[in-house]
């Protein structure tokens, strides 16, 4: 008979277990981001798959981790120039098992999301990309950059008035705000 009971109290209890599981619920946006509330076109982020650290990468030391990452998006900046986008993912997330917590590949990762016109998946990575490194202006250019990609121009706007903030003398900024 107990055994009834306490099989009742799992069977009660799992559907809100397995629910709570599943939906996680809103993910925080940074403050003045553009929200289904806001703007029904708003875009909603896919959250960054970040790899983990590979074997090869436990075994080195932390400066060495950081320059192989490097060297990696170094050369998948190449690829994606020379328009090999599938190349340069590749190497951008073989960059992420040595340094995975780096803004630059996660700004990288949202670069090529552009490029492959997934702008979920390019949000994801450029609010990766802002969380880990919120003082980096490149980061909220890439971001603003998705924005624009996504066609909400104040958002974008706004992205871009943050780089300013940040860095005044910012070209590039200027230019994506210019009328």
């Amino acid at each position: 008979e107990q055994d009834d009971k306490t099989s009742d109290k799992a069977s009660d209890t799992a559907p809100a277990e397995q629910e709570a599981v599943v939906d996680d619920g809103p993910k925080p946006q940074p403050e003045g981001a553009p929200t289904p509330e806001k703007d029904p076109v708003a875009l909603h982020p896919i959250d960054p798959k970040v790899p983990d650290l590979s074997a090869e990468a436990k075994a080195m030391g932390k400066g060495e981790r950081k320059k192989a990452a490097r060297g990696l998006r170094r050369r998948a900046s190449i690829a994606l120039r020379d328009g090999d986008v599938a190349g340069s993912e590749r190497l951008v997330l073989e960059s992420l098992t040595y340094d995975p917590g780096s803004g630059s590949a996660a700004r990288d990762m949202a670069l090529i999301y552009i490029e492959k016109k997934r702008l979920p998946e390019a949000l994801g990575w450029a609010l990766r990309a802002t969380e880990v490194a919120p003082r980096a202006p490149d980061a909220h250019l890439t971001l603003g950059d998705v924005y624009q990609a996504a066609a909400m121009p104040q958002a974008a706007r706004e992205s871009f008035q943050r780089v300013l903030e940040l860095d005044p003398d910012n070209a590039e900024a200027k230019t994506k705000l210019a009328p």
